[in-house]
């Protein structure tokens, strides 16, 4: 069954604020919080102070029927609008001061620049009242059926920029769980520093997972790593145990290889490669490889400069022809043969600093 009406009476915004706690504003298929801007939050609240329209609010809507589709036991779970729904709560919890952009407060356009909801409430009590009072259009999704959830969620972020790694996070299946949990490992949280904003880390993670599931390096484009998951649907969690624990135990080798906030991890694009270096070298020379993947960094870099000035018409010698290879096959990290011979370049030369 699948229904979707208004809800009515239309709550206002204060009282949503003071029921918030009845909100799951992380479902599963979920995007990251906080992805708006602070000038599009406050862009926001200013159309809610000048009477300007917001789009509709979707939410799973559990007050109607009893389901096991309640992942964390709220009555509700928001489909659309999570940045809408944080920015006002933002606000309401004075995380978020007003901008310059005019607002018409009795019949003039006045400044409210750098006001809190506070502020403005104590100031301009008047204007805090028409914020609280103000209803937004919600929509209770009713459903029993999961996948229905996942499809309006997709359906209604056809038109927005979403990642591909967002929309995998929405598919049905027991891999978008697992990918979800190594996602949120130490290793991203603690040692990586590549942005996490649109989803790289659960774009890594399901990286690392199909390459445990290939028992080696796999294509890992989206179209690939999409198939992996659709493929998987109707099997059940335990038949990846080995690869999720596999991913697990190199990851846990790997925060304490690097550092914390590592400059060496700084691109996504070279993580499998470190990865499976790791998992055939973290054992007996565990204390080695950062010294030697920091050497090798160092030495692409002068390689990238060397070429970027011959690229400008100076007779400059290039230096480590392999290491300029290297750095043309990272352009295509998600190709097999290019992370195979990454990774080949990596293991010939670590085995000669070994001895040394």
């Amino acid at each position: 069954m699948l229904e979707v009406k208004q809800m009515l009476p239309a709550p206002s915004l204060l009282q949503w604020y003071a029921d918030r706690n009845k909100i799951d504003m992380n479902p599963s298929y979920q995007r990251r919080s906080k992805l708006w801007s602070e000038k599009n939050q406050q862009l926001l609240i200013n159309s809610v102070l000048n009477e300007f329209d917001v789009p509709k609010i979707y939410m799973a809507d559990f007050t109607y029927i009893n389901t096991n589709l309640q992942e964390n036991r709220r009555a509700y779970a928001v489909i659309d609008g999570k940045q809408r729904l944080e920015t006002f709560f933002s606000f309401f919890d004075n995380e978020l001061r007003l901008d310059q952009t005019p607002v018409n407060y009795s019949g003039a356009e006045m400044s409210l620049r750098k006001q809190t909801y506070s502020e403005l409430k104590e100031n301009y009590p008047e204007l805090a009242q028409k914020f609280d009072n103000f209803q937004l259009t919600v929509m209770s999704v009713i459903t029993d059926d999961y996948l229905k959830i996942q499809e309006m969620f997709i359906r209604l972020n056809l038109n927005v920029s979403i990642s591909g790694a967002e929309r995998r996070n929405a598919m049905p299946g027991p891999l978008p769980h697992m990918i979800r949990e190594l996602s949120v490992h130490e290793f991203f949280r603690a040692n990586a520093t590549f942005p996490v904003s649109r989803g790289q880390d659960l774009n890594l993670a399901a990286k690392l997972l199909l390459m445990e599931n290939k028992n080696g390096f796999a294509a890992t484009k989206k179209i690939n790593l999409d198939q992996f998951v659709l493929e998987n649907v109707k099997k059940k969690p335990a038949e990846f145990n080995k690869e999720f624990n596999g991913v697990r135990s190199e990851l846990n080798k790997m925060t304490r290889i690097f550092k914390k906030q590592d400059d060496l991890l700084g691109s996504q694009a070279r993580v499998p490669i470190y990865y499976q270096f790791v998992k055939k070298f973290g054992g007996q020379y565990s204390n080695k490889i950062r010294p030697f993947i920091e050497q090798i960094e160092y030495q692409r870099a002068q390689t990238r400069k060397q070429v970027s000035l011959r690229s400008k018409g100076i007779d400059i010698k290039i230096s480590d022809p392999e290491l300029m290879e290297f750095n043309a096959n990272l352009r295509s990290h998600d190709d097999k043969l290019k992370q195979e011979a990454m990774f080949a370049l990596l293991e010939s030369r670590f085995t000669k600093y070994v001895k040394k």
